[in-house]
């Protein structure tokens, strides 16, 4: 977006949004030679929403008798000072070229350009969008606004890819999708008198699978005639399709026993991730270190589970390669063969300054892992440190004497 300097309308992200763009939004402001001139913002927090609601719709009455859907639509603007007498709280910042302003759902905020500049926006939805989405799907079908796309859609292919899923985000999941089957079924048993067969709702475009009433897009069910089979009513709104119940057909795109194993795909997946997740932050807060062997067996069980694609699996397999990586290295420094038999290992030596090797323990020390022989080898470091302090003060020195030091250890 290309600014100028201008007065931007009061908008909203949440409920009465474009419904990802209900969730968040990031903004920044691009840094250029010719465009970059400041914005001013303003915002109502989502904790003042319902205040900032109540107020416009009390300033303005008239405007709400002639557009109920007002809320939804970027036409209307409140003076800052109007909201801050009327104790509606009201912030105000001045985002600077370089800056990110982040908005988050139910807040509504205004702004001006003070000049040219260029801006950039991106919606987001985090976990806890979830049921907004729904709420603002609802709203939508109150005011006959369509929708972006078809929430339930989302959540069906949320639950195709559950292995994919957070923790977090399954749980707040497995909640919504349930909330989506009993009203979905609840609504069927309305109007089991009706026929009803199969229909694939995802080769129908968006635009011809909206109801005729409040604009929804469905994707589970619709009510069709067949005077008019291209014109679809949502379950709630099949009473308003003009044609007798006789000519009537459901089209469904799941039967009742496939929606009732929806919530059971994503909830049987939440107690093993819960307990794996749970073991993973435990080590986190001990005070002995675990073996990399433990961990190997952590992730072998994310791997069974198919947990490959949370954080947790991805960090946990960040330590144990960094750490296999450490035992490697290490191996290589503590190489020494003796003849006694009491250590016989036949690796290659690694040699490395001492600098290197102060750096390379500090590396071991950071891991949340303990690394086999990580002692031997601090140990081995201390000798050498000692050996070269005793070396520097016995013999006498020339200017050029460190220059000429072995800076190389390896085996002693």
């Amino acid at each position: 977006h290309i600014g100028r300097q201008d007065t931007l309308g009061l908008r909203r992200h949440g409920l009465q949004q474009l419904l990802l763009a209900c969730g968040g939004s990031l903004d920044l402001l691009h840094q250029l030679s010719t465009l970059g001139e400041s914005k001013v913002w303003y915002g109502v927090p989502d904790s003042g929403a319902q205040d900032f609601e109540d107020l416009i719709k009390k300033e303005a009455p008239e405007l709400f008798t002639k557009e109920p859907s007002l809320m939804h639509q970027l036409v209307t603007t409140l003076s800052p000072k109007l909201l801050h007498d009327k104790g509606v709280p009201v912030y105000t910042l001045r985002q600077l070229p370089g800056d990110f302003i982040i908005t988050f759902p139910r807040a509504y905020h205004a702004g001006f350009n003070s000049g040219f500049n260029f801006n950039e926006a991106c919606n987001f939805a985090t976990a806890d969008w979830i049921p907004l989405g729904r709420q603002c799907v609802d709203q939508y079908k109150e005011f006959g606004r369509y929708n972006v796309f078809s929430h339930e859609e989302l959540l069906i292919r949320m639950i195709s890819k559950t292995d994919s899923l957070l923790l977090d985000v399954a749980e707040t999941l497995v909640q919504d999708v349930q909330i989506m089957v009993e009203r979905e079924l609840r609504e069927r048993e309305s109007l089991r008198q009706i026929p009803a067969e199969y229909l694939d709702f995802e080769n129908v475009p968006d635009e011809k699978r909206v109801c005729r009433m409040c604009n929804s897009t469905m994707f589970l069910s619709s009510i069709v005639c067949s005077c008019h089979p291209e014109v679809m009513y949502c379950l709630l709104h099949a009473s308003s399709s003009p044609c007798p119940t006789s000519k009537q057909t459901m089209k469904y795109r799941y039967t009742v026993e496939e929606l009732k194993k929806f919530p059971e795909a994503v909830q049987k997946r939440i107690p093993e991730m819960r307990k794996w997740t749970n073991e993973i932050n435990s080590l986190k807060g001990r005070s002995e270190k675990p073996l990399v062997e433990d961990l190997e067996k952590l992730a072998e069980r994310a791997v069974s589970n198919k947990f490959t694609e949370t954080d947790e699996y991805r960090q946990l397999r960040s330590v144990i390669d960094k750490a296999n990586q450490c035992i490697k290295i290490t191996n290589q420094l503590v190489a020494i063969k003796r003849r006694s038999g009491r250590v016989h290992n036949t690796s290659p030596a690694l040699k490395i300054s001492i600098d290197e090797l102060d750096n390379f323990l500090k590396q071991v020390t950071e891991l949340p892992c303990h690394v086999p022989d990580s002692t031997l080898l601090q140990e081995h470091y201390v000798r050498i440190v000692e050996f070269t302090e005793r070396y520097v003060h016995v013999l006498p020195v020339s200017k050029n004497f460190h220059s000429h030091m072995p800076r190389r250890v390896g085996n002693s």
